[in-house]
C-alpha cells in the first residue's frame, strides 16, 4: 500500500473487515484488529453466531469434547489437562464482537 499510494496503512485506516468463514484461523486476530478499528464487521450469516456467541460456543464444544473423551476411556484427570490446553488456545482467539447486517 505504501508503495502504490505513497502512504503507510494502518489497523485504523480500513472500513469493512470481511471475516470470510467462521473458521478461527479466519478469525483470530479480529479482537486485537477491532481494539485499532471502527470497521464494521460482515460474515455470513450461517457463521454469525461462531462470531457472536463464542464464549457459548467454546463451552458447547468442551461438553461435546469431555464426552468424547470419556466414552474413550480418558480418565477424568487426562481429559482436565486436554481441555484446559484445547479452552487455553480458543480463548486466546475469543472473539464476541458485533457484526454489521444487511
Amino acid at each position: 500500500m505504501r508503495d502504490r499510494y505513497g502512504r503507510p496503512v494502518g489497523l485504523e485506516d480500513p472500513t469493512v473487515l470481511l471475516i470470510t468463514c467462521g473458521h478461527i484461523n479466519h478469525f483470530r486476530g479480529l479482537n486485537f484488529v477491532r481494539q485499532q478499528s471502527a470497521a464494521l464487521v460482515f460474515i455470513h450469516e450461517r457463521d454469525r453466531r461462531v462470531l457472536s456467541n463464542f464464549p457459548e460456543r467454546l463451552i458447547t464444544v468442551a461438553r461435546e469434547i469431555c464426552s468424547f473423551l470419556g466414552h474413550a476411556g480418558i480418565s477424568m484427570q487426562q481429559q482436565f489437562a486436554l481441555l484446559s490446553v484445547y479452552l487455553g488456545m480458543k480463548s486466546m482467539s475469543q472473539s464476541s464482537v458485533g457484526m454489521h447486517r444487511r
